[in-house]
């Protein structure tokens, strides 16, 4: 066995152990020791800074969560607003089909109005022909009838 000055030297074996003195034991614990608090240290200023960062994020999320929402609601109106031009558009569509089915029967019974006064006007001015047409031969005719006169006698 050699020495810590250098000196080598034989030492019965009955005196050997396998274990380290208490002494080294002591002085390992204490490195050890030493170690485990700065890990511990370590430790903790990471947990102090993970729960900062931690209380950090929950405000973050609690944020995001409420723009999440407003944006959801303003998505909802969106999508109200969005449907009323295409439910106008469809209403406008039918309106225009009904405006131009309207159109075609308004010439219709226009055109059915028109032959009907011209009818109405024809028949007036028949009727008219007709009665200047007796009133005519009327005319010629009882001027030269001869009516008798009665006289009281002939009772």
């Amino acid at each position: 066995m050699r020495a810590p000055d250098g000196q080598v030297g034989w030492v019965r074996s009955q005196y050997l152990i396998d274990t380290p003195v208490a002494r080294q034991q002591l002085t390992g614990a204490e490195k050890q020791l030493t170690l485990l608090r700065q890990q511990n240290t370590q430790h903790t200023r990471q947990l102090a800074q993970l729960t900062r960062e931690r209380k950090t994020l929950g405000i973050k999320v609690r944020q995001l969560t409420y723009t999440n929402e407003a944006q959801a609601r303003t998505l909802s109106q969106l999508k109200e607003v969005a449907a009323t031009p295409l439910r106008q558009a469809q209403e406008n569509k039918t309106l225009n089909e009904k405006v131009i089915s309207l159109e075609s029967s308004l010439q219709i019974i226009t055109q059915e109005n028109q032959a009907l006064k011209d009818r109405v006007e024809r028949e007036w001015f028949l009727a008219g022909a007709g009665v200047l047409f007796a009133g005519m031969l009327l005319g010629l005719i009882i001027p030269r009838m001869r009516w008798r006169r009665k006289s009281a006698w002939d009772l």
